[in-house]
């Protein structure tokens, strides 16, 4: 800083030799950086035009961006609006489409997954039922076997006394009675 008198701080400038002060350097270096930022965003919409054009073309569409009555852009400037809902629009029918997949999918998969566990569900209480009812069935079958077995068993000793009663008292058959017959017989 060169000490000049003057109640700001000053800067020469190096090409022309002028002394100026910060506060002028500072609002030239904000006009310089609008129009930097004003000739950016300018490239970067015709940019995005082409790169919608493009797009359009492959789909086999073409748009055309209109200036709607409340656009204040030149006939060759991009109207902004315009890009901006159709981009909307492109981007909702993406993200509806991608919400619809995913619906599917879970759709699909909570339906996979409800008809697989019936299907193991009814598998299992089917196998387990058979399982239980040749369980009970074979208790029931050998319980009549025992008891058959039993009475059979019963049979065959009172046979053998009333036999060993008759040769005892020597006595023919059918003409047998066994004392306490009614004993026996329980």
């Amino acid at each position: 800083m060169i000490a000049t008198g003057m109640p700001y701080p000053t800067h020469k400038d190096q090409q022309h030799g002028s002394i100026s002060t910060d506060s002028e350097v500072n609002s030239h270096s904000q006009i310089t950086t609008s129009a930097a930022s004003m000739s950016r965003l300018a490239a970067n919409a015709r940019a995005f035009q082409s790169l919608q054009q493009r797009q359009a073309s492959s789909h086999g569409d073409t748009t055309t961006i209109r200036h709607h009555p409340g656009c204040r852009q030149a006939d060759g400037d991009i109207c902004t609006c315009q890009v901006t809902q159709s981009l909307a629009k492109q981007e909702t029918f993406v993200i509806n489409c991608l919400r619809a997949s995913v619906l599917m999918v879970l759709v699909v998969t909570a339906t996979g997954l409800a008809i697989g566990v019936h299907r193991y569900t009814t598998e299992t209480e089917t196998e387990n039922f058979t399982d239980h009812f040749e369980h009970a069935a074979h208790q029931v079958i050998d319980s009549f076997h025992e008891v058959v077995e039993r009475n059979i068993g019963s049979v065959a000793t009172m046979s053998s006394l009333i036999t060993s009663y008759a040769l005892q008292a020597n006595l023919s058959f059918p003409f047998v009675t066994v004392p306490h017959f009614e004993v026996l017989g329980s």
